[in-house]
């Protein structure tokens, strides 16, 4: 075989592999680019597309359903009915304070107990109110700390001296710190049940004339 053609096959061979190389090359350059990567399909579960607030929880307490009720009538210094829009009436144990007692059929009641309920009256009913909520008690009443605006009602009956702190363990999630500062406040300035010579804590009152 003529060694030029020899020379000559070599060199086109060497040509065809570099073409080649050269074409892979590009190819593999081509499709490790970002732009031509498959892009992954992410499924988002459906809570994560919507409002964040409504799936946020306050604490330590909650708003019930961050609903207006209307305030119908306190039948004392701690306890109320209010009216939710659709005419169901919920009864509210004001925790947190504990208000002077009224007498029954066979038993006085507690000096302050009207004013006390008279206050309070004044203050809510009628008016649109919310409520932070610590859950029920045995009498199935909502434990709860009624809000008008920007004022809290139980701690605005601690501060005109028409209800004390209440003395036992509070619900879970409830600061009485501020109702303690309110309660002592109080019983500097002698107003409301702190001027009352002889004052009895409803607590006491409740235990001495129970049956």
């Amino acid at each position: 075989m003529n060694p030029s053609f020899l020379f000559k096959s070599k060199i086109t061979n060497k040509k065809i592999l570099a073409a080649a190389f050269t074409a892979i090359g590009a190819i593999v350059a081509y499709f490790s680019s970002p732009d031509q990567l498959p892009s992954e399909s992410v499924s988002l579960p459906a809570a994560s597309l919507t409002n964040p607030k409504k799936h946020s929880s306050a604490q330590p307490a909650k708003t019930l359903d961050g609903a207006l009720y209307i305030a119908v009538s306190c039948n004392d210094g701690d306890t109320c009915r209010l009216r939710t829009a659709d005419n169901k009436d919920i009864k509210i144990r004001m925790v947190g304070i504990d208000a002077p007692e009224f007498g029954g059929k066979k038993k006085q009641g507690q000096p302050m107990a009207p004013e006390s309920k008279e206050f309070l009256n004044k203050l809510v009913a009628g008016k649109e109110v919310q409520i932070n909520s610590f859950g029920t008690d045995v009498y199935q009443r909502v434990l709860g700390e009624i809000h008008m605006d920007d004022t809290n009602v139980n701690l605005e009956m601690v501060k005109q001296g028409f209800a004390e702190v209440y003395h036992g363990s509070p619900p879970k999630g409830l600061d009485l710190a501020k109702y303690q500062g309110a309660e002592r406040n109080a019983r500097n300035l002698k107003i409301g049940i702190w001027s009352l010579e002889n004052y009895e804590s409803p607590k006491d009152f409740r235990k001495r004339t129970k049956k």
